[in-house]
């Protein structure tokens, strides 16, 4: 059975924007073999839910949050994990971020 969102009602604000949203077929294969919705979990990265990343890297992303920098969250989806990858191009002319759902192995 695929995973529902909680009512919008009951979710954190959202913290970031995602900028464009890529998947690797990888990611998508995986996600789909298990209704995985990925979607669902887009809406937990860009709340800072990071999945089950270590302490650590979770304290890194809430940094790069303030000053800049990639935004990492792993989920487990069946007998693996989704990485979801936020980074910013912070060039002269724009500010654009891309974020990419992608099988640790694809990195």
């Amino acid at each position: 059975m695929p995973n529902m969102l909680p009512s919008s009602k009951d979710l954190p604000p959202i913290q970031f924007s995602t900028g464009q949203v890529v998947a690797t077929p990888g990611a998508l294969r995986l996600l789909d073999q298990h209704g995985v919705s990925p979607h669902q979990l887009v809406s937990r990265h860009v709340r800072c839910d990071y999945g089950s990343v270590p302490a650590e890297d979770a304290a890194g992303n809430n940094d790069a949050l303030i000053h800049g920098g990639r935004v990492l969250s792993s989920f487990p989806v069946g007998g693996g994990h989704v990485w979801i990858i936020t980074e910013w191009d912070h060039s002269l002319t724009s500010l654009t971020s891309l974020t990419s759902l992608i099988l640790p192995a694809e990195y």
